[in-house]
């Protein structure tokens, strides 16, 4: 796993929707390029707007030309919360997996990574979990008889799996409390070189 120490004090932590309104963002570039910061940090989703809304394009069109990371810090509920609001664990454990996994769902099946092949977006919390959903979501092969369930081409699934590999990477901030099989897992799926080394919480023993 690679190395993430020491580099969250040197995001420069970003307001979406207050940078709506004060392009072309001068102070980020400047901050970026002159004051030490090697990445910006932004949350999962702003309100109802994941980061895919195209009120953010713009600016994701900015970094992606300045080619710098962007660190996807979880949220404490999903977007539609109402389900699991009542229950504490529910709301604060598993609200933050949905969160980043419909995160990272939506900016690989929205075309993001079509528009910003220069993204790298850095989730938190292993992104939720989204390593249990990779071969349900888009299998590296088509079953060789014909399937009606079939929702992709499989140049769309290798397109989707690339992307994957190459714009998106996990750390393990709040998800080292899941357990060593868990962990273990989305090493295999996800691949030790895409999953950054953070911790949020206490690390357990196993």
């Amino acid at each position: 796993m690679m190395a993430w120490q020491n580099i969250l004090a040197k995001l420069l932590s970003v307001s979406l929707p207050l940078l709506l309104f004060l392009p072309p963002w001068g102070k980020v570039e400047y901050r970026l390029k002159q004051s030490g910061f090697i990445g910006v940090q932004l949350a999962a989703h702003y309100g109802q707007l994941y980061l895919d809304a195209p009120e953010f394009k713009t600016f994701f069109k900015f970094l992606n030309d300045l080619q710098v990371p962007v660190v996807v810090h979880h949220t404490p509920l999903p977007a539609d919360y109402s389900s699991i609001v009542p229950y504490t664990n529910q709301r604060r454990q598993y609200g933050r997996c949905v969160a980043q996994a419909t995160a990272v769902g939506r900016e690989l099946f929205s075309g993001l990574f079509d528009e910003f092949p220069n993204l790298t977006l850095i989730h938190s919390m292993l992104g939720g979990t989204f390593f249990a959903f990779t071969e349900m979501l888009f299998p590296p092969k088509l079953a060789e008889y014909h399937d009606e369930v079939d929702r992709f081409t499989a140049e769309t699934n290798q397109r989707l799996r690339e992307q994957l590999k190459k714009n998106i990477f996990f750390d393990l901030s709040g998800a080292l409390q899941w357990g060593q099989a868990q962990l273990e897992c989305a090493v295999k799926v996800i691949g030790a070189e895409n999953i950054l080394y953070g911790g949020s919480y206490t690390i357990r023993r196993d």
